[in-house]
């Protein structure tokens, strides 16, 4: 009899679910075939069971996780915190942006506004394997507090060519960027990074003292690729297991991945390594030359390692 209790479905992936007690010993064939990962749920932090659950090959880590950072005081002084190549590559966007002829706005969201960046939205899912129009479901829920929102854009002339939609909850002395899009032709020349060097401003303009950029599935790299691993935190974000800022999103997982053929071959998670809130990035792969060097990262101090799945198709 199989140890998997349920079975769910997240962004396409196949998730079985099992007790803590059934991770030690599991093997292969007790998995059923249509399953991409195995899960534990960890309801609390106990760090002998973790310890018991990295031993039996599972990596544990957050479900989810907030890429949150402090504004700053000024431009200058949080420029001043980052890395200087990090600083360079947002001074040649801001200038490649300005060459393209792109404009750099912000102004209170409308319903307008909001159906245009939708269009541009659209667009970007649908060019991924498992893009959903989260804007699209939450769109009745955001107009109807329109007060709270503000769109940072980029716009050439009458068209709209990136944007980003930002929650502000000046309560919390907080905002978030709720959804970002950009054109196609836009993904690779800077409009992203400049766009949130933009958010950041605005943010901080407004007397508000910190800024995420949202909420990632820490999927393996499923949904947010592993380059925006090292992209957010050389803007100065860093990540933040998002169940310690909204209880009711995600949690904490121990999980081990069924081969690597439904993930990208290398996949990778940031998760937690010892008995610190520090992480460390675990790569899981079928290929004898991954070079894990790619991933090494300011945000994840206990390093890279190579984290063979117990469950690997032989």
């Amino acid at each position: 009899m199989t140890p998997v209790t349920s079975v769910t479905e997240s962004y396409g992936a196949r998730i079985g679910w099992i007790q803590p007690e059934d991770a030690a010993g599991l093997r292969r064939r007790d998995v059923p075939d249509d399953v991409n990962l195995v899960r534990v749920r960890l309801d609390q932090r106990d760090d002998e069971q973790w310890e018991q659950l990295r031993r039996a090959g599972f990596v544990v880590k957050p479900g989810y996780v907030h890429w949150v950072s402090d504004v700053g005081e000024s431009e200058q002084s949080y420029a001043a915190g980052l890395a200087r190549r990090a600083r360079q590559a947002v001074s040649y966007a801001r200038r490649h942006v300005d060459d393209e002829g792109v404009t750099i706005g912000c102004r209170p969201l409308t319903a307008g506004s909001f159906d245009d960046f939708h269009a541009l939205y659209v667009r970007q899912v649908a060019g991924m394997r498992w893009g959903w129009d989260f804007a699209g479901v939450k769109r009745d829920e955001v107009l109807g507090d329109l007060d709270r929102y503000m769109m940072v854009s980029g716009t050439r002339g009458d068209n709209l060519v990136g944007a980003c939609i930002v929650r502000l909850e000046p309560e919390n002395s907080f905002a978030r960027a709720r959804f970002t899009a950009y054109a196609p032709e836009q993904r690779s020349q800077g409009l992203s990074r400049v766009l949130i060097w933009s958010a950041l401003n605005e943010v901080r303009d407004r007397g508000l003292a910190r800024f995420s950029l949202g909420v990632d599935p820490n999927l393996y790299g499923h949904v947010a690729e592993p380059g925006l691993i090292r992209f957010k935190a050389r803007l100065g974000f860093v990540p933040v297991p998002s169940h310690h800022l909204e209880p009711d999103l995600g949690g904490d997982h121990a999980e081990a991945v069924v081969g690597a053929d439904f993930f990208a071959d290398p996949c990778v998670a940031l998760e937690y390594r010892d008995t610190t809130s520090a992480y460390g990035v675990a790569v899981i792969t079928d290929r004898g030359d991954a070079d894990l060097a790619g991933y090494t990262t300011s945000i994840a101090p206990l390093g890279v390692r190579l984290a063979p799945s117990p469950l690997a198709k032989r």
